[in-house]
């Protein structure tokens, strides 16, 4: 049948006949498309957990050749190299009886600097607690998320003052504790009032998230900037119990979402044009005032971009099953402000109480739908049993808290 097959369809089909496959190909440079020789290349041989080695150098024509390598189903090959300073890798390569012989052509890409190429799609920031080592000083800790698309085929590098950076993100007055998350990449520049991606940017969409600590004045946080590239949206994460808002002027308050075990105000740009490079973008909050009202959005039709805040938050499996619903034009309660740390820092543990009927069948079908997600995924083997365990418990005394008040106002019997 499979010969068949292959005949019908004109495919060409090598065999192994000695049990030994070839990976080869050409080095490239896509800048001058001339090709790289005398350049070395290392294959990494993996199998059974131990990776041996070999390397090789490309003739003058860009080609290189690895010969008599393994094939079995056990085995799986990767190259690596360095080029202009950048580190280029093909992983997961496989040969087989039937494809022994694999081509594997690698192009050093290009560089721009051409700033209109790059576009911050969603510029994600998320109030929270400061940690619990942290002095009880009425510092916040602040998470940054970062949606970035390069819609050049080359890759992005500019220079930030003396250095080369794939992009650079300004940082607030007056944060501490600058911390990357899900990258290396990520580290502060000289004066240390930018965060800097090192690695040049590659094409596409690239996401990049960090968090530091920061303290209000009085009854204001100022996190206000300078854009270093067009941004499209910003939004602002505010926890019930922290009496923050922002500039009603710039922002909207378009939705309020339970992400892991708080329950967010999402305040949104209403500037449809963004915010081109160098505007200063005010995002300083103020304490609300007593009789104040934030009034939210209807009908707004699209995905807040939560997935990357949440997952940096810890709320990832939250992060996969929310949507914006219709939310419903209503005051928000406030209590008397004295100071910032007043504001920010008496959390009501009682929060679930003070929802409404919705909000409230909202929270269960959340809990729920966690929980069926978290099963499904240990059913996977995509999660391990110990987190499994940890964030099953977790979800479900949520719900049984949840439950316990419905039974409690009468919803249910």
């Amino acid at each position: 049948m499979t010969i068949a097959l292959i005949i019908l369809l004109g495919v060409s089909i090598s065999y192994s006949q000695d049990g030994l496959g070839v990976i080869n190909g050409k080095l490239t440079d896509k800048q001058t498309e001339e090709p790289v020789g005398n350049h070395k290349l290392t294959l990494h041989i993996h199998k059974a957990g131990v990776t041996t080695r070999q390397e090789t150098t490309t003739n003058n024509n860009g080609e290189y050749r690895f010969e008599d390598l393994t094939i079995d189903f056990q085995t799986h090959y990767t190259i690596t190299t360095n080029y202009d300073g950048f580190d280029y890798e093909e992983k997961e390569i496989a040969l087989s009886s039937l494809v022994p012989n694999v081509t594997v052509n690698i192009d050093f890409m290009g560089f721009t600097d051409d700033q209109s190429a790059i576009r911050i799609k969603s510029y994600t920031i998320v109030l929270g607690r400061a940690p619990d080592d942290h002095p009880d000083d009425g510092a916040l800790s602040i998470m940054e998320a970062i949606d970035v698309e390069n819609s050049s085929d080359k890759l992005f590098l500019d220079t930030h003052e003396t250095e080369k950076v794939g992009i650079y993100l300004p940082l607030p007055d007056g944060y501490e504790g600058f911390a990357p998350r899900e990258t290396e990449a990520l580290m502060l520049n000289a004066k240390a009032d930018h965060a800097i991606f090192t690695k040049p940017l590659p094409a596409g969409r690239t996401q990049i998230g960090f968090t530091y600590i920061i303290h209000g004045k009085e009854t204001t946080l100022d996190l206000s900037r300078s854009m270093s590239f067009h941004t499209d949206e910003i939004s602002i994460y505010v926890p019930d119990g922290f009496n923050l808002v922002p500039n009603p002027k710039l922002f909207t308050a378009v939705q309020r979402l339970p992400i892991h075990t708080a329950i967010y105000t999402i305040y949104s740009t209403s500037s449809p044009l963004g915010f081109p490079v160098g505007k200063d973008v005010d995002l300083s909050l103020e304490a609300v005032r007593p009789g104040s009202e934030v009034r939210q959005a209807s009908n707004v039709g699209q995905l807040i971009f939560i997935a990357l805040a949440a997952a940096l938050a810890g709320g990832f499996l939250a992060a996969a099953i929310f949507t914006l619903r219709s939310a419903k034009n209503k005051p928000m309660e406030t209590d008397t402000s004295q100071d910032f740390q007043h504001n920010v820092g008496q959390h009501d543990a009682g929060w679930l109480r003070k929802l409404n009927d919705a909000d409230l069948e909202f929270a269960r079908m959340t809990r729920l739908e966690i929980i069926t997600r978290l099963d499904e995924l240990h059913e996977n083997e995509a999660i391990s049993d110990r987190v499994y365990n940890r964030l099953r418990k977790e979800q479900t005394d949520r719900l049984t808290e949840i439950l316990d008040i419905r039974k409690g106002q009468g919803i249910d019997e």
